[in-house]
């Protein structure tokens, strides 16, 4: 980017270069933030334990858990930091309750060296119920790490976009936007109703520069 940048200002692209020059600030001073999506089952956390970890550290589970955004990033010392939902009332109409709306993050809660036991009962559920509530307030789970492999770089597992609480499939949406490029994880074939809908959604326009597809269970599939 840097190169490119002065190409353009040698070419007296002042305004190209300057675009480029925010870019490169951008990229120096914050993580490469990239998302893992697609539906439960699919196998995202086993491969992010695979390409961006080399253990075993995000649980699969053989029906749908997962129920709030979670970041891997590197850190000093393993950590991991629970982020609820910061909520507000506001009164309503005279008689009536008042509504609350969520107005941000609390102060996380810290909890060292974090095991993969402790990780899955911050961010997965085994009810319908249970992942609802917990998706409506916890906003996300940052887990770091000292692993050289996350040093420049973000990787957020998602719940699945297939999921049966709205509230999930919302969690699971919010943290694209925020992100510069996204691996969608499908078991290739057919795409379900639920992944055309999120292809046709829009959510990949909006500021991701790059989209990647994996197939996995390649191995499973027929040549055809």
């Amino acid at each position: 980017v840097r190169e490119a940048q002065g190409l353009l200002k040698s070419m007296g692209r002042v305004d190209s270069s300057a675009v480029l020059e925010n870019e490169a600030t951008s990229l120096k001073d914050s993580p490469y933030r990239i998302a893992v999506i697609g539906e439960f089952k699919t196998g995202k956390s086993t491969f992010i334990n695979a390409a961006f970890l080399g253990e075993e550290l995000l649980f699969s589970d053989t029906m749908e858990a997962t129920c709030v955004p979670t970041e891997l990033a590197w850190g000093e010392q393993p950590m991991m930091k629970i982020f609820p939902y910061q909520e507000e009332s506001y009164p309503t109409v005279e008689g009536s309750s008042s509504i609350r709306l969520r107005a941000g993050e609390q102060a996380a809660v810290e909890v060292p060296s974090p095991t993969p036991k402790d990780i899955r009962m911050e961010t997965s559920a085994d009810t319908a119920d249970d992942r609802e509530f917990k998706a409506r307030k916890i906003s996300k789970v940052r887990v770091e790490s000292p692993r050289p492999s996350l040093r420049g770089i973000t990787v957020l597992d998602s719940p699945g976009i297939n999921s049966t609480s709205g509230a999930v499939v919302d969690a699971a949406l919010r943290i694209v936007p925020s992100c510069d490029s996204v691996i969608f994880v499908t078991r290739g074939g057919q795409l379900s109703e639920s992944e055309e809908a999120f292809l046709r959604s829009g959510v990949l326009d909006q500021g991701i520069s790059r989209a990647i597809v994996v197939i996995n269970h390649f191995d499973s599939m027929t040549p055809l």
